[in-house]
């Protein structure tokens, strides 16, 4: 890849940004994912304005999930309202619960919330398919892509608040 952004997080804007795969294997977790954008804040973006990724790969290290939340939401349907609660997922339940993020929803939302715990340990919330909240600790994130495809959407004209 060309680019690489290490530690990074929050240099990225995520807002429906389309997430393709997630695997969950030996402590790592991969996310594919297309239209993240780079703020002018990231270390790979000279550009002057925050620029939209086409296809990238996302890996976190040493990774512990500590939950998985599908959040409460309300339908209606021939004018009846149902109310459903959050869940969160039982921790032996994570893996096939990652799966069917990527089966219902494919769209990373927001990353709401990223503290470092330590000096090598950091804590993610990300907002991702429908409703879902996934939080975990890990100790790097990886952000590679090949290239910019042009300017993120919220940089043209059309929509920038005059």
């Amino acid at each position: 890849m060309k680019y690489t952004s290490v530690n990074e997080l929050s240099n990225f804007d995520y807002h429906d940004a389309e997430l393709s795969s997630i695997i969950f294997q030996d402590c790592c977790l991969r996310w594919e994912v297309s239209n993240i954008n780079a703020t002018t804040a990231n270390s790979q973006n000279d550009f002057g304005v925050d620029m939209c990724i086409g296809n990238a790969t996302m890996v976190f290290n040493d990774v512990t999930i500590e939950g998985i939340v599908f959040g409460a939401y309300t339908s209606t349907q021939n004018g009846i309202i149902t109310e459903y609660p959050s869940v969160a997922v039982k921790s032996e339940e994570h893996l096939d619960a990652l799966k069917s993020i990527i089966d219902e929803d494919s769209y990373i939302y927001a990353l709401e919330e990223l503290v470092a715990i330590d000096a090598n340990r950091y804590k993610a919330r990300f907002h991702i398919g429908f409703n879902t909240y996934l939080s975990f600790i890990f100790t790097e994130s990886i952000i590679s892509w090949k290239e910019f495809i042009g300017k993120a959407w919220y940089e043209h004209d059309k929509w920038k608040k005059q």
